[in-house]
């Protein structure tokens, strides 16, 4: 896994949602190249489906790492992200734990 955020952005909050007043949570796998640059970023799961996505893949497609190193040499690597959309006068989403166990089923996947 990558060692360090170098850069991180935080995504923004949609203004539809903001207006809405919809809250959520987003689990993304970022892919990180050998150099520690963002590959792409791919939406695992969201509690919202298409209303933070976006928001997301261009704030964690503009974060850059220190890479991820293998037997001393630098390389490619999948980490996981996750993005909570919370307004005051909502109850906490607690977003980590409601992914808990698709993030583990994630990271056992081999990296492709």
């Amino acid at each position: 896994m990558p060692r360090a955020v170098l850069q991180a952005g935080a995504p923004e909050y949609p203004p539809e949602a903001l207006a809405g007043r919809i809250v959520g949570c987003v689990l993304a796998e970022i892919y990180v190249d050998d150099l520690g640059r963002v590959e792409r970023v791919e939406i695992a799961a969201s509690t919202e489906p298409g209303i933070f996505d976006e928001s997301v893949r261009k704030a964690y497609g503009e974060n850059f790492y220190v890479p991820a190193e293998n037997a001393g040499r630098r390389v490619r690597s999948r980490i996981l992200g996750v993005a909570s959309f919370e307004l005051e006068g909502f109850a906490p989403l607690l977003c980590e734990q409601h992914f808990v166990d698709l993030a583990r089923e994630i990271n056992a996947r081999p990296y492709p």
